[in-house]
């Protein structure tokens, strides 16, 4: 009979929630099964429930005694034995005597590996199970192994979809009953476990473990490829998926994979219906009036009026709300991250530079510089990243994915951050400020540039002739001149350039039919300019030619000289230009006092005093102040002459020879109207 009792105890348990918890499985196991332990179930998770206490109030052993005699009117078993301290009931005098055991303190069953001591016989036998291995209970579907019944079950609503547990004030519904009873905490703010050394509570148990290990520095979980630990043992199994490249998570539309479900979920916004489109439109009209193209500000009770509509058109649950700037959360902890945006607060400090952030993962991202730990790894090239983002980004130049796009000129973006500093182009605005001079600027780069011109400082020292530069990006640029690297190759005659935009300028060689266009109409303003007709071009008429160009070669031409109507791609480049107007010379010579309208000029210039050569011909070893002499010195060896006269057809290796030459025609040509002049 005693057996017979413990596997109804062990049924009725199991089918009821899974026993995560070592007071939830004492308090529960000595539950007898009887006729009706369908209906008693209902009443149970009824009563379980009620206990969590979440209208507020406590509940009296009067109450439980009340409640029993009604369960026990509902379903018709005899209740005899009642404990007296909380109102229990039961139908059998040896489940109460293990019910009280709850009260006493008793625990009579203990387990020989480990000592750890149990209520009831069937909670020792289950706890065995872990020393064991033993698994008992397959599911029919996937043919995993449990080690109880309960987990088993409820792990099949996996496959059924079954979700019996629902919350009445949300209506989110659960696999499992212990997964409502936290999810109700999040409601009724309950934090029933406490930590005993600095009092701070928890909601859930399991997240009181992890916080211990801030006390006693234990990490139970390690990484055995890379030596990183973690607290908690679903962490590692989610790091263990970039070693490893498994990724579980699969699209239904388009078959990509990922490694951690969030980022499923993310990704489904591709594929998303009407309404994720229509809160696309939202979200840019938003960024949009965020940066204040209109010249308005964006308060925020139109913020949470937008949020208010887009819940609505989308369905989005938006429980949590930020009260200083309207933006709505789906979860509570990412609304208290996001306050400390408005206060300031940053509670993670790096160790080794004492710089503090607002989250975790933000200090997690940051010790990474220290380190030098790159964990993301292009599948395309191979290079490694310290940031998923990172590794995105740079996944999209192998791809050509360009997502962010300017509602105002179509140009597209490969990063949210450049169409951001992008749309500031248009909208003029320079939100970083320099304290010193009040000079602004719309990159926060750029600003750190401009400090330089306060405090002297030059970061980055080129080790081959100590030229400093302020960005690294330029010492980098720098170095090639010393390396001879050249990274930049044409596609079609496959030379090389150590500069982007030099590879641009040599692209129109092999330009198209427009592009030879662009040549002539270059080329006849290039003799108008020279004048050798000896008729000056208008400044309409030089507008009129801009005009006719951009609308054969389709060029983008947003910045035009009001003067002589010569077009630029770039603003700064028409600033630099409008100097050729007013004559300003900004740059000068200390040694010499000569001034001049650019400071590339004017470095070219100081070589002549210092006697720097950083240009070596790589054929005969001759050096060069300037890289223009030295590319077209290359040309002798080579045997290359570009610059060819339309008239007679010569080449030749430098553009000014080509200018001397042309001299010739025009005086030809004059001489020759003076002999007809003059009859002869």
């Amino acid at each position: 009979m005693a057996l017979i009792k413990e596997e109804s105890e062990d049924l009725k348990i199991e089918e009821a929630f899974i026993l995560k918890q070592e007071d939830t499985e004492e308090q529960t196991d000595f539950m007898l099964l009887n006729e009706k332990s369908e209906e008693l179930n209902e009443v149970e998770d009824k009563d379980r429930y009620e206990k969590h206490d979440f209208t507020g109030e406590s509940f009296s052993c009067s109450q439980t005694e009340q409640n029993s005699q009604k369960r026990t009117q509902k379903t018709g078993a005899r209740r005899h034995f009642i404990c007296q301290q909380c109102g229990n009931s039961f139908t059998k005098k040896e489940t109460l005597k293990v019910h009280m055991r709850i009260h006493t303190g008793e625990k009579p069953y203990a387990c020989k590996q480990c000592g750890k001591s149990f209520i009831s016989s069937g909670t020792l036998q289950r706890h065995i199970r872990i020393h064991t291995g033993e698994k008992p209970y397959a599911c029919q579907r996937c043919g995993k192994n449990f080690t109880e019944r309960a987990n088993r079950n409820a792990h099949m609503r996996i496959h059924t979809g079954e979700k019996p547990y629902t919350c009445k004030l949300c209506g989110n519904s659960f696999i499992r009953k212990g997964s409502l009873d936290c999810h109700m905490r999040n409601h009724t703010g309950k934090k029933p476990y406490t930590c005993q050394q600095c009092g701070k509570s928890f909601s859930q148990k399991g997240n009181l473990k992890v916080h211990m290990s801030v006390h006693t520095g234990e990490s139970l979980f390690n990484c055995h490829h890379c030596g990183k630990s973690f607290t908690i043992k679903g962490n590692l199994e989610v790091h263990m998926r970039i070693h490893n490249g498994e990724k579980p998570f699969i699209c239904p539309k388009c078959g990509k994979s990922f490694c951690q479900k969030g980022n499923l979920k993310g990704h489904m916004s591709v594929h998303a219906d009407e309404k994720s489109e229509e809160l696309n439109e939202m979200e840019d009209k938003d960024q949009s009036e965020k940066h204040d193209f209109t010249g308005e500000s964006f308060s925020c009770s139109q913020t949470k009026q937008a949020t208010q509509k887009r819940a609505q058109k989308t369905g989005a649950r938006s429980n949590f709300i930020c009260q200083q700037c309207g933006k709505s959360f789906t979860k509570k902890d990412t609304l208290i991250v996001h306050m400390r945006i408005h206060t300031g607060d940053k509670p993670y400090a790096c160790k080794q530079c004492g710089k503090s952030f607002i989250s975790s993962g933000a200090l997690q991202r940051h010790i990474r510089i220290h380190t030098g730990e790159k964990p993301y790894a292009c599948q395309h090239c191979g290079k490694n990243f310290a940031e998923r983002a990172n590794c995105n980004a740079h996944t999209r130049i192998h791809t050509g994915e360009k997502p962010y796009t300017c509602k105002l000129c179509g140009n597209s973006f490969i990063r949210k951050g450049s169409l951001d500093c992008h749309m500031r182009n248009h909208t003029g605005k320079k939100p970083y400020t320099c304290h010193q001079c009040g000079k602004s600027f719309s990159q926060k780069g750029n600003l750190k540039v401009h400090m330089s011109v306060h405090t002297g400082e030059s970061l980055f020292n080129c080790h081959h002739c100590g030229k400093s530069f302020t960005v690294k990006g330029n010492l980098e640029v720098h170095m090639r001149i010393h390396n001879g690297e050249k990274p930049f190759i044409c596609p079609k005659c496959g030379k090389s350039f150590c500069q982007k935009g030099n590879l641009k300028g040599h692209m129109s060689v092999h330009a198209d039919e427009k592009s030879e266009e662009l040549n002539e109409m270059e080329d006849k303003d290039q003799s108008e300019k020279h004048d050798f007709t000896g008729e000056s071009f208008s400044c309409s008429q030089t507008e009129q030619a801009t005009q006719k160009r951009a609308q054969k070669t389709g060029a983008r031409i947003h910045f035009i000289c009001q003067q002589c109507g010569k077009s630029f791609t770039k603003k700064d480049t028409l600033k630099v230009h409008m100097r050729i107007h007013t004559g300003e010379k900004p740059y000068t010579c200390q040694l010499c006092g000569k001034s001049f309208r650019k400071n590339g000029t004017l470095q070219r210039h100081i070589r002549i005093h210092t006697g720097e050569k950083p240009y070596t011909c790589q054929q005969c070893g001759k050096n060069f102040a300037d890289r223009a002499n030295r590319n077209a010195h290359m040309r002798i060896h080579t045997g290359e002459k570009p610059y060819t006269c339309k008239l007679c057809g010569k080449s030749f290796c430098q553009k000014g020879n080509l200018n001397v030459h042309g001299c010739s025609h025009w005086k030809r040509a004059f001489s020759t109207a003076n002999c007809h002049e003059s009859g002869l």
